[in-house]
């Protein structure tokens, strides 16, 4: 999580760097208080220097809401597609960061089981039984990316949207 282990202008210094055109936040604004006040702060302020969609699931768990989450899934794999860079977070950057990063990858095309070993080698991936149940409830089928991102007016805005549940 930004500003968990690092100045929160480092982490937007690096998105910059990297040309990163959007963060998927999968941790609630509630724990990013607590846990982190500074990233907070700038998300609240609008201070990231790329989109940020927010949806926020309880550690350990799985999204309340299958359908939005695949919304944001299917947003965030469009990106992708056309060639854009993104960012994934959580607390800890392991259950519900590789559950998403799997997610993406099965909206891209990927079979689960591949893209579960694709995100297993970067340290990351569905860490309860509850996350693995949830990706083959809900993207194992998953073929295509059909998704395709909304556009701000510059690439620089805020995606004010909030998934939280």
């Amino acid at each position: 999580m930004p500003g968990r282990s690092e100045p929160v202008e480092s982490f937007c210094s690096a998105c910059t760097e990297a040309n990163i055109y959007a963060v998927g936040c999968f941790t609630a604004r509630a724990e990013i208080a607590r846990r982190s006040p500074s990233y907070m702060e700038a998300l609240e302020e609008g201070r990231l220097p790329c989109r940020v969609l927010e949806f926020g699931v309880s550690d350990f768990g799985v999204p309340a809401d299958a359908p939005a989450y695949k919304e944001v899934i299917g947003e965030l794999a469009a990106m992708l597609s056309e060639g854009r860079n993104i960012v994934l977070h959580c607390y800890g950057g392991v259950g519900r960061t590789g559950t998403a990063a799997v997610a993406v990858l099965c909206s891209l095309g990927i079979e689960l089981e591949e893209a579960s070993k694709w995100v297993a080698q970067a340290g990351s991936g569905a860490e309860t039984s509850v996350q693995r149940a949830f990706l083959q409830d809900h993207f194992a089928d998953t073929k295509v990316c059909k998704a395709t991102p909304s556009r701000s007016e510059t690439d620089e805005d805020n995606d004010k949207r909030s998934f939280e549940t």
